[in-house]
């Protein structure tokens, strides 16, 4: 069938069984892609490098310049190793047979070691690979010590499994994704179209000015509000920026940011991975003396940006005791939760409970490659780091605001919240503070003596209204008081319920409505 489509017979050509009426060789122009990227494609790439400027960049290699076929990879080295400037990167931008055009980002290059020719890998924590047709992002997960290949008898390699390899002509290549770019069990047709190999159309490399990373959007600010309730980001100050120090550390942090007692302490971390962490601590990196070991903090808290995830320490007292630590040059929050190397350019993210005594747990679903970008979270590069000092605010004169106080009301029947007689109100998160004082213990118990069941008249009903550290509001109703006396312990109420009122939900009892209501001297469970 092909020979017919092709020749018009199924008559072999090659056995002279065809007549050729008319013979000629042409010479012409070979069609070369100009530009190499469209406008929008550079606009996407752009975005994706953090506001780039790639409408006219530095080109130090076009293979359309270079017809010295097996000296290609030698001049592109040459041409584009050891030109990179602080702030600037290197792109190297190649449109293959397959349609697809892969760019890779690095912020070192393949610069030669003039004393060492031989073929070794390149750390550059901030390496990426990226496909612009598809517009997709293949960030470096893990194994940043072999970011890039040097390889003379090669031309520019990615990755310890060859990830993205070109030829020495600069004309094929082949393609491994998974290994240390993207992520695990990645198609990896999606690169390049085909694991196999392919041709490639056309070759620049580009420097750039590389505009790093804006460490927080208002977008990010605004939603971050609504997780540290008791500070205020709007009226934050910096206290601590890495991109002007000279010599960034985490003694520098500890020497402008420490002991401010009335502030909050929030860390903003940009990583090589594209996560943006913000690490928020109520009593501060070394709220007491430097070298104690761990820091207790009820309202520490991880929170990725870019996800819009939050992470809390455990429930338990010794997470609660250990959630910041600073026994170690290095910042943690946890044992080895969240933990910035002395010079602020590393870090690791171990984000569940282990025996060893780290602090901080999540869900088992919740993946450390979710939080920080990096499989088993190790290994991630700091592209950006600032400490924050964030003024504490008072509590509301409102414990509900009116949108609240509505929905609840009409949850609840109808009911009508606008005048409740108020039986008691304490700001318990500086009762939480003095932990085991006496005055926290009569702060916490103060309100027995105000609102227990013999304060409810006939018809009335007890709402107990909780603002959490975490954003969240919890209303407990119950129809039977705070219990008071010798009538400690669990209570029936079949009325009781919880709602919470910043995400609308409410909650009843669906079995043991005996265990309804639970009043110690202690505290109160509803």
């Amino acid at each position: 069938t092909r020979k017919l489509q092709l020749c018009g017979t199924n008559a072999a050509p090659h056995k002279w069984n065809i007549g050729i009426s008319h013979f000629e060789a042409w010479l012409v122009p070979r069609v070369v892609p100009t530009p190499i990227l469209t406008d929008e494609e550079k606009r996407w790439l752009g975005a994706e490098l953090n506001g780039a400027e790639l409408s006219a960049p530095t080109v130090c290699y076009d293979r359309r310049n270079d017809p010295w076929k097996d000296r290609r990879s030698a001049h592109f080295f040459k041409s584009c190793g050891g030109k990179l400037k602080k702030g600037e990167m290197l792109l190297t931008v190649a449109w293959l047979s397959t349609g697809k055009k892969v760019v890779g980002k690095s912020i070192t290059g393949f610069s030669p070691d003039r004393s060492n020719t031989a073929a070794r890998y390149i750390v550059d924590n901030q390496a990426a690979l990226f496909e612009v047709t598809s517009r997709t992002a293949f960030p470096l997960f893990q194994q940043e010590g072999n970011a890039l290949y040097y390889n003379p008898s090669y031309g520019p390699i990615y990755g310890r499994g060859h990830d993205f390899l070109m030829n020495k002509q600069l004309e094929s290549g082949s393609c491994n994704p998974g290994n240390s770019y993207g992520w695990q069990n990645i198609d990896k047709n999606k690169l390049c179209g085909n694991v196999g190999g392919w041709g490639v159309v056309a070759f620049e490399a580009w420097i750039v000015t590389d505009p790093g990373l804006a460490i927080v959007s208002s977008e990010q600010i605004a939603w971050l509000q609504t997780r540290i309730p008791y500070a205020s980001l709007n009226d934050a100050t910096v206290c601590y920026d890495a991109a002007i120090e000279r010599i960034p550390s985490t003694k520098g942090i500890h020497a402008n940011c420490d002991n401010h007692p009335d502030k909050a302490t929030l860390m903003l971390a940009t990583l090589s991975t594209r996560r943006q962490i913000a690490a928020v601590s109520e009593t501060g990196f070394n709220s007491v003396k430097y070298g104690t070991s761990f820091s207790k903090d009820l309202y520490a808290g991880l929170h990725e940006l870019t996800t819009n995830r939050s992470m809390y320490p455990h429930p338990t007292a010794h997470c609660v005791d250990r959630a910041i630590n600073n026994a170690r040059t290095s910042l943690q929050f946890g044992s080895v939760a969240f933990d910035v190397s002395e010079d602020l350019k590393n870090g690791e993210a171990l984000l569940t409970c282990y025996d060893n005594g780290t602090t901080w747990f999540v869900d088992p679903a919740q993946k450390n490659f979710e939080f920080s970008g990096k499989l088993h979270g190790k290994g991630f590069g700091i592209v950006n780091l600032q400490v924050w000092l964030l003024p504490k605010t008072p509590p509301p004169e409102k414990a509900l605001t009116s949108k609240e106080i509505n929905w609840l009301a009409s949850v609840m029947g109808d009911v009508d919240l606008s005048a409740p007689r108020v039986c008691h109100r304490s700001n318990f998160r500086d009762d939480e503070m003095k932990w085991g004082s006496d005055e926290g213990k009569r702060g916490q118990l103060a309100w027995y003596k105000d609102c227990h069941d013999k304060k409810l008249k006939r018809f009335e009903m007890m709402l107990i209204i909780v603002s959490l550290s975490t954003g969240k509001k919890v209303v407990a109703r119950t129809y039977t008081g705070a219990l008071g006396g010798s009538r400690n312990g669990w209570a029936a109420d079949f009325n009781a319920r919880l709602y919470e009122v910043t995400g609308g939900v409410e909650m009843r009892p669906f079995r043991n409505t005996q265990y309804s209501v639970n009043t110690y001297a202690s505290k109160t469970n509803n």
